[in-house]
């Protein structure tokens, strides 16, 4: 599995607050949850690009809560990733 952050790297709410969560949301024309995904996957990456790992693992943290499917005819493994539907 590939790391995205640092594993001991603790988020505050001030960080939180900080990431400019609303703008990000504002950008994006379709609000579905691919499209989350997609976005803030993008914005993770820009920010661990631009050393910022608080506000990279905020959006990699938002990007995996939205790569999230639900299929709740399978009782064994009722979540998985969107990502392996589309692809």
């Amino acid at each position: 599995m590939e790391t995205r952050y640092p594993k001991d790297l603790q988020i505050t709410i001030a960080d939180f607050n900080a990431c400019n969560l609303a703008d990000v949301l504002a950008g994006i024309p379709q609000k579905n949850y691919l499209n989350y995904w997609i976005e803030f996957s993008k914005v993770a990456q820009a920010a661990m690009n631009a050393n910022e790992p608080a506000k990279g693992k905020i959006f990699w943290l938002l990007s995996d809560v939205c790569s999230l499917s639900l299929t709740p005819s399978n009782t064994n493994q009722p979540y998985g990733l969107y990502g392996r539907c589309i692809s």
